[in-house]
């Protein structure tokens, strides 16, 4: 088992050592430290839009609750009374 783990490794970091040496040859990066920061900067531009379309999908199934009616719902006006303590609606 520790051999299989052992080579798996192996398999990966000469994978990740390849494609490293790529983006260098190709002057997308100067060294890896630069390929580095630059996948991880991807990552985070990825990990961004990933929030976006959750954060969309979201507001899309509130939005769906709401106009369908199941969701009670409040004016601007109601909100500023019941933050001054002063709920004075006519419902």
């Amino acid at each position: 088992m520790t051999y299989l783990i052992c080579s798996l490794f192996s398999y990966i970091y000469s994978i990740i050592t390849f494609r490293i040496k790529k983006i260098i040859e190709k002057g997308y990066a100067g060294n890896q430290t630069e390929v580095i920061r630059q996948a991880i900067l991807a990552y985070e531009r990825m990990l961004e839009g990933e929030e976006l379309m959750l954060v969309h999908k979201a507001v899309q199934i509130e939005m769906e609750e709401i106009e369908a009616g199941r969701v009670k719902t409040h004016s601007f006006e109601e909100i500023k009374n019941m933050s001054a303590g002063t709920n004075h609606t006519n419902k």
